[in-house]
């Protein structure tokens, strides 16, 4: 995966692959946590705001279910 600056990205999608989302304006996804704007971007977002939506969903009690997942909530200072 490509970040903006062309650099290899190796913070992991929090995506659990099903997409369930609330209604409402501000809708969340209910598996990863994350906005639909923060979806929307995460390919072609930076490192660090892709670290940051980690921190922001693992804070809104997002539960990592892959190695990748647990062993980058971990890195960040989660426990899991």
């Amino acid at each position: 995966m490509s970040t903006k600056n062309n650099e290899v990205s190796h913070v992991p999608s929090p995506c659990k692959v099903l997409c369930r989302r609330e209604s409402g304006r501000n809708a969340i996804c209910i598996d990863c946590k994350r906005t639909l704007a923060q979806i929307s971007v995460w390919k072609e977002s930076s490192e660090d705001f892709k670290i940051g939506v980690w921190l922001e969903i693992l804070d809104f009690g997002y539960e990592p279910e892959s190695d990748p997942q647990i062993r980058f909530a971990k890195s960040v200072g989660k426990n899991i």
